[in-house]
């Protein structure tokens, strides 16, 4: 993952996972890796990236932690296009796997999110 400071990410989840979706859309485009481990890997992005838009105007999506796991997930998607593009198919499906767990985690959170008011 790389190494950069997040940046301020209060209300922004939904654009981060936006543009995380868009990366996700190009990945879908790119060969680079055995059919094997594109299948997969396209699979689990279009599959993730379907379900983080269905979820993008709940309310969870708006707060400090969903923009913080967004932030995070985007960069993961940026690294697995770079390692795509450099063919290191072990580090692809490496980071692969981390993404599907964190978004996993994102989606369950925000469908289960409730909002209390007392």
């Amino acid at each position: 993952m790389s190494d950069k400071k997040m940046p301020d990410v209060t209300g922004k989840g939904p654009a981060l996972s936006r543009e995380m979706i868009a990366i996700f859309k190009e990945i879908d485009n790119m060969n680079g890796l055995s059919a094997d481990a594109m299948g997969k890997i396209k699979e689990t992005c279009q599959a993730r990236g379907a379900e983080l838009e269905a979820m993008l105007g709940r309310a969870y999506m708006k707060t400090v932690k969903a923009g913080e796991v967004a932030w995070q997930c985007k960069e993961m998607a940026a690294d697995l296009k770079a390692a795509i593009e450099a063919g290191n198919e072990a580090g692809a499906l490496e980071i692969l796997g981390r993404i599907d767990t964190d978004l996993g985690n994102l989606i369950h959170t925000a469908k289960t999110f409730v909002i209390r008011m007392t």
